[in-house]
């Protein structure tokens, strides 16, 4: 809940100005702190119920990069709200966010299920992934993506007049 209320004020500050634009300002700051601590108290937790994902990452030193990718957006979000750059929280939330569920796959790799159900044993039958891709991978996907670009063609650029 926390990381969206910041990916919300993120896009308000992206998409507004004026009064909207400076509540979303002084409110970025303590959202993105918030879900520091809330994060940074759940990856203890995890690594103290489970010895088992540290094991499992020590053997993926690769899987290290997302973590990394992580800290390095949270830094761009207070360095946005601090050189005023409309577009940084917005887009470093978003890398944020790509990158937390990036390290969960890494860190349960290859299970969908941690230590129950891997992704070989979760996977559906070919016929199914193969009526899957031609219906909904050929046709359905590139419907949807540009519906979403006509609309996001639409409405680009800032909100320069509220609701009177």
């Amino acid at each position: 809940m926390l990381g969206y209320t910041l990916l919300g004020a993120g896009w308000l500050m992206l998409k507004t100005e004026g009064a909207l634009q400076d509540w979303a300002w002084r409110r970025i700051r303590r959202r993105a702190t918030a879900v520091i601590v809330v994060l940074g108290v759940a990856f203890v937790a995890a690594f103290a119920e489970r010895t088992r994902t540290v094991g499992e990452l020590g053997s993926r030193p690769w899987g290290v990069v997302f973590p990394l990718l992580g800290i390095a957006a949270v830094i761009g979000i207070f360095a946005g709200v601090r050189r005023r750059r409309e577009a940084w929280p917005f887009t470093m939330t978003v890398l944020f966010f790509r990158a937390a569920f990036a390290t969960l796959a890494v860190l349960f790799w290859p299970y969908m299920i941690p230590y129950s159900i891997t992704v070989g044993n979760a996977a559906a039958p070919e016929s199914s992934l193969s009526f899957l891709f031609w219906a909904a991978g050929i046709f359905v996907l590139p419907v949807i993506a540009t519906y979403m670009g006509v609309v996001y063609w639409l409405f680009r650029g800032k909100a320069r007049k509220g609701y009177g």
